[in-house]
C-alpha cells in the first residue's frame, strides 16, 4: 500500500480494475507492424530498427516483470510475452521517428541549437 494511503485513511476500500482488450489485439498488432514498416519506409537500417524494437521490448519487460513479481499482475507467461512484444512497441517506433526526425526539424525552424554529443 502506498505511503500516502497508509498515512491518510480517507477510504480503505480495495479497488479492482479490469481491462477487456481481447477484441483489440489485431488492431494493436497492426499498429506495431505499421510502426516498423514506417521505419523501413524512412530508410532506417536494420540495425537501428532492431535496436528500437529491442529497447521497446526491454522497457516493457522491465515494467511487466516488476508488476508480476510484486503481485500486481497474475503470473502468466503468455501475458508477459504479449505485453513485451506488442503493448509498448505500439508507440516506440513513432516516438523514435518524432525524436530522430521531427524534433530536429522543429528545433531548426525555431533556431534552437542542438546539444553537442556527450563527451565533446
Amino acid at each position: 500500500m502506498p505511503a500516502f494511503s497508509i498515512s491518510l485513511h480517507l477510504n480503505d476500500d480495495p479497488i479492482t480494475t479490469i481491462r477487456h482488450m481481447e477484441s483489440q489485439v489485431w488492431l494493436q498488432i497492426l499498429v506495431v507492424i505499421a510502426g516498423y514498416v514506417l521505419l523501413v519506409a524512412l530508410r532506417y537500417d536494420w540495425k537501428t530498427i532492431l535496436y528500437v524494437f529491442g529497447i521497446g521490448c526491454l522497457l516493457s519487460f522491465m515494467i511487466e516483470f516488476s508488476l508480476f513479481i510484486s503481485g500486481i499482475r497474475p503470473p502468466s507467461i503468455p501475458v508477459l510475452v504479449y505485453e513485451t512484444l506488442i503493448l509498448t512497441n505500439q508507440g516506440v517506433p513513432y516516438v523514435f521517428v518524432i525524436w530522430d526526425r521531427i524534433l530536429p526539424l522543429l528545433a531548426k525552424k525555431r533556431g534552437i541549437q542542438e546539444r553537442a554529443p556527450a563527451g565533446e
